[in-house]
Protein backbone atom coordinates (compact mmCIF):
# COMPACT_ATOMS: atom_id res chain seq x y z
CA UNK A 1 0.00 0.00 0.00
CA UNK A 2 2.80 2.21 0.86
CA UNK A 3 4.51 1.84 -2.47
CA UNK A 4 1.19 2.76 -4.44
CA UNK A 5 0.55 5.42 -2.17
CA UNK A 6 4.54 6.49 -3.11
CA UNK A 7 4.09 6.17 -6.81
CA UNK A 8 0.89 7.59 -6.71
CA UNK A 9 2.65 11.12 -5.01
CA UNK A 10 5.88 10.65 -6.92
CA UNK A 11 3.32 11.00 -10.39
CA UNK A 12 1.57 13.72 -9.15
CA UNK A 13 4.30 15.41 -8.42
CA UNK A 14 6.47 14.66 -11.93
CA UNK A 15 2.94 16.06 -13.50
CA UNK A 16 2.71 19.13 -11.27
CA UNK A 17 6.62 20.02 -12.29
CA UNK A 18 5.42 19.29 -16.05
CA UNK A 19 2.52 21.58 -16.16
CA UNK A 20 4.52 24.28 -14.32
CA UNK A 21 7.66 23.82 -16.76
CA UNK A 22 5.17 24.29 -19.51
CA UNK A 23 3.34 27.49 -18.25
CA UNK A 24 6.93 28.82 -17.37
CA UNK A 25 7.84 28.24 -20.81
CA UNK A 26 4.69 29.95 -22.29
CA UNK A 27 4.79 33.12 -23.52
CA UNK A 28 2.14 35.72 -21.94
CA UNK A 29 1.56 36.63 -25.98
CA UNK A 30 0.17 32.96 -26.32
CA UNK A 31 -2.05 33.50 -23.25
CA UNK A 32 -3.40 36.82 -24.34
CA UNK A 33 -4.36 35.52 -28.06
CA UNK A 34 -6.21 32.71 -26.51
CA UNK A 35 -8.17 35.04 -24.08
CA UNK A 36 -8.83 37.54 -27.14
CA UNK A 37 -10.10 34.75 -29.23
CA UNK A 38 -11.96 33.31 -25.88
CA UNK A 39 -13.35 37.02 -25.46
CA UNK A 40 -15.36 36.86 -28.81
CA UNK A 41 -18.30 35.25 -26.99
CA UNK A 42 -17.83 35.82 -22.94
CA UNK A 43 -20.83 34.62 -21.98
CA UNK A 44 -20.73 31.27 -24.15
CA UNK A 45 -17.14 30.50 -23.25
CA UNK A 46 -16.83 31.38 -19.53
CA UNK A 47 -20.03 28.56 -19.60
CA UNK A 48 -18.65 26.18 -22.14
CA UNK A 49 -15.46 27.25 -23.45
CA UNK A 50 -11.88 27.29 -22.02
CA UNK A 51 -12.33 30.96 -20.87
CA UNK A 52 -12.05 30.29 -16.87
CA UNK A 53 -9.20 28.12 -17.98
CA UNK A 54 -7.66 30.52 -19.95
CA UNK A 55 -7.83 33.30 -16.80
CA UNK A 56 -6.33 30.41 -14.38
CA UNK A 57 -3.13 29.73 -16.31
CA UNK A 58 -2.61 34.20 -17.06
CA UNK A 59 -3.44 34.64 -13.77
CA UNK A 60 -0.92 31.72 -12.67
CA UNK A 61 1.38 33.11 -15.15
CA UNK A 62 1.47 36.60 -13.75
CA UNK A 63 1.76 34.77 -10.19
CA UNK A 64 5.22 33.36 -11.41
CA UNK A 65 6.49 36.48 -12.75
CA UNK A 66 5.26 38.55 -9.82
CA UNK A 67 7.01 35.80 -7.40
CA UNK A 68 10.31 35.83 -9.78
CA UNK A 69 10.51 39.94 -9.43
CA UNK A 70 9.98 40.18 -6.02
CA UNK A 71 13.03 37.77 -5.59
CA UNK A 72 15.03 40.14 -7.89
CA UNK A 73 14.07 42.72 -5.97
CA UNK A 74 15.04 41.14 -2.16
CA UNK A 75 18.15 39.92 -3.67
CA UNK A 76 19.07 43.53 -4.66
CA UNK A 77 18.39 44.97 -1.41
CA UNK A 78 19.82 42.24 0.42
CA UNK A 79 23.47 43.02 -1.80
CA UNK A 80 22.42 46.75 -1.06
CA UNK A 81 22.14 45.94 2.61
CA UNK A 82 25.89 47.82 3.43
CA UNK A 83 25.25 50.64 1.56
CA UNK A 84 21.38 51.24 3.96
CA UNK A 85 23.46 50.86 6.56
CA UNK A 86 26.04 53.47 6.01
CA UNK A 87 22.92 55.74 4.73
CA UNK A 88 21.50 55.37 8.11
CA UNK A 89 24.60 56.15 9.96
CA UNK A 90 26.07 58.29 8.10
CA UNK A 91 23.72 61.42 9.52
CA UNK A 92 23.57 59.96 13.14
CA UNK A 93 27.41 60.18 13.12
CA UNK A 94 27.64 63.72 11.84
CA UNK A 95 24.94 65.03 14.49
CA UNK A 96 26.89 62.99 17.65
CA UNK A 97 30.03 65.08 16.28
CA UNK A 98 28.28 68.65 15.89
CA UNK A 99 26.85 68.26 19.01
CA UNK A 100 30.36 67.04 20.63
CA UNK A 101 31.94 70.06 18.79
CA UNK A 102 29.28 72.63 19.80
CA UNK A 103 29.63 71.51 23.63
CA UNK A 104 33.61 71.95 23.46
CA UNK A 105 33.16 75.24 21.98
CA UNK A 106 30.79 76.22 24.44
CA UNK A 107 32.74 75.26 27.38
CA UNK A 108 35.72 77.04 26.08
CA UNK A 109 34.32 80.28 25.46
CA UNK A 110 33.08 79.76 28.99
CA UNK A 111 36.16 78.84 30.82
CA UNK A 112 37.84 81.95 28.90
CA UNK A 113 34.76 84.66 29.26
CA UNK A 114 33.54 83.74 33.03
CA UNK A 115 30.52 85.94 33.81
CA UNK A 116 31.85 86.19 37.61
CA UNK A 117 33.08 89.49 38.90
Amino acid sequence: VEGAVGAAVAGAASTLTRHESAIQDLQMETVIRLYEEQMAWPVKNMIMGDMLQSLLIQMHFMKAHMEEEAAAVHTLIKSNQINMQMMAAVPAVLFVVGVFNLLTTTIRWSLRHPTHP
